[in-house]
């Protein structure tokens, strides 16, 4: 299916079960796991990833698409092990992940040694610069009343052209498509 780059995905704003996005690509394996994206945003994260290594940086993707049947078994397992409260801000409930549209991607950064950084410090040159990529970062602390979801420096999600104008307003996603598109 066509993808709207500033559709918003929630809780609110359900996907279909049969909802796949067009133009997937395969990059590879993590742990077992196929990890596949929309073409741009493929393209879209290797310049980034160029960029970041003149930096220090390494950048890798760990989680990419993932359908409505994966989503599920994830969900109703974190549901079992910790309970529903426990989980509400933190899994999404199929058919409210960014990654079934294709757009979101959960990315992790090494040192150009090898040596993953951990701590939120490692995040500070992706945040200030995924705009000029076309990303912008999804789940902010100080958006968490708006978007129901809890801060996740390691999520981001492929606006393309809009990413520049959407960090400058320094609002959510659901802000920015309601008052300003």
């Amino acid at each position: 299916m066509n993808i709207n780059l500033l559709q918003i995905v929630n809780r609110q704003h359900l996907l279909p079960e049969d909802f796949v996005p067009c133009n997937l690509v395969s990059i590879g394996s993590k742990g077992g796991n196929h990890i596949k994206l929309v073409a741009v945003v493929w393209d879209a994260f290797m310049a980034m990833s160029r960029a970041a290594e003149s930096y220090g940086q390494s950048l890798d993707i760990e989680k990419g698409y993932v359908s409505y049947k994966e989503q599920y078994l994830f969900y109703y397992e974190m549901m079992q092990k910790y309970g529903e409260k426990k989980i509400l801000t933190s899994v999404a409930i199929p058919g409210a992940s960014e990654h079934q549209l294709g757009l979101g991607i959960d990315i992790s950064s090494y040192t150009l040694s090898g040596l993953r950084q951990k701590d939120a410090d490692c995040f500070k040159w992706i945040h200030e610069n995924c705009h000029k990529f076309g990303f912008i970062v999804r789940y902010k602390k100080q958006f968490e009343t708006i978007t129901g979801v809890e801060e996740k420096p390691w999520h981001l999600r492929y606006v393309g052209g809009w990413a520049p104008s959407i960090t400058r307003l320094n609002v959510p996603l659901e802000t920015f498509v309601g008052k300003y598109v």
